[in-house]
């Protein structure tokens, strides 16, 4: 039984992870493998297209993200991956 399209996107916001890049200020989306061998129409597709993609910090530092809640979530990312 395959999957609709809605459920994989909706699994695919559990396999998009940030993390740092040695830029200060920037942060690279990564898309997991698994999404990234899926094909399943247009707004698959557009969820593939953030791999590799930069975010940048916002203007006041109070909200940039907490660097090692971002490095922890991202081992996690890599070993489930």
């Amino acid at each position: 039984m395959s999957k609709t399209a809605r459920q994989v996107i909706h699994e695919s916001l559990c396999i998009i992870t940030i993390a740092r890049t040695n830029k200060p200020g920037r942060y690279r989306l990564h898309v997991s493998e698994r999404l990234l061998d899926q094909h399943d129409g247009s707004m698959l597709e557009a969820l593939k297209k953030l791999n590799g993609g930069t975010l940048n910090l916002p203007a006041r530092a109070k909200d940039y993200p907490d660097r090692d809640r971002l490095a922890l979530r991202f081992e996690r990312f890599k070993a489930a991956a």
